[in-house]
């Protein structure tokens, strides 16, 4: 079985310890028997491995490597017994969920648009990276209370309100309104669309939703119809 891991057959390797030297990265060679050492002499309490190794067609394949070392009557290390897992599969969808989570966090750091969710049972709300930017949280903190979030919130009675509405009432929710930020308290316009999730029963679980940051948009739209006013009362003093 480990021979056709790496696309042989029986007959093909010799059963000889230095084919997997042979067959295994260089450095990972030197880190291996390096932590079978530390084992050995008890300074790590098992043996467990990832490393690479080639295949006979030529690609490298990742392999978790685990052992237990058997000793004599003496204490003296006589036996090494342990597993070779194909992990190749599992590291390439690690590595797609890591590049793939790393797209959306830049997207929505692009976009100034961060998720949310808010617990029924617990009454607690969990942000996204840039949900928790836009309000001034502690990026390090996993979940906020309903007081923490609503006491950023200008209009808090509104938006509560309207929240209350979409759970009790199903009311769809889209409002626009004003946060001061936690950590700076600036003053940020914010757009905050939700809707409700069920389990099976159909029966209400979790709000889910997204805000987006608005805040140059209003300005920039606040600034234009200021300059347009201007405009306007220049051109009936006849300016």
């Amino acid at each position: 079985g480990w021979k056709r891991m790496l696309g042989y057959e029986p007959d093909e390797l010799p059963d000889d310890f230095s084919i997997w030297e042979t067959l295994t990265r260089p450095e990972d060679v030197e880190k291996s028997w390096q932590i079978m050492k530390e084992v050995v002499e008890q300074k790590r309490e098992r043996f467990e491995v990832e490393f690479e190794m080639r295949h006979k067609d030529g690609h490298w394949i990742h392999v978790l490597s685990r052992a237990n070392i058997y000793k004599d009557a003496n204490g003296k290390p006589v036996r090494v017994v342990g597993t070779h897992v194909d992990i190749t599969e599992s590291k390439n969808q690690r590595e797609r969920l890591r590049l793939s989570e790393s797209r959306y966090r830049k997207a929505q750091k692009l976009a100034k648009v961060g998720n949310w969710e808010y617990d029924l049972k617990t009454t607690e709300f969990w942000g996204s990276d840039e949900a928790k930017k836009i309000y001034g949280f502690d990026p390090e903190q996993d979940s906020f209370t309903t007081e923490e979030v609503e006491s950023c919130i200008i209009e808090r009675e509104r938006v509560h309100q309207a929240l209350v509405d979409l759970i009790e009432k199903g009311k769809p929710y889209n409002l626009a309104f004003d946060i001061i930020t936690k950590n700076t308290g600036r003053i940020k316009t914010i757009v905050s669309i939700a809707e409700i999730e069920t389990d099976g029963a159909n029966n209400p679980v979790k709000v889910s939703g997204v805000i987006h940051d608005i805040t140059e948009r209003r300005q920039a739209e606040k600034a234009l119809i200021e300059k347009e006013a201007v405009g306007g009362v220049c051109l009936n003093w006849g300016c």
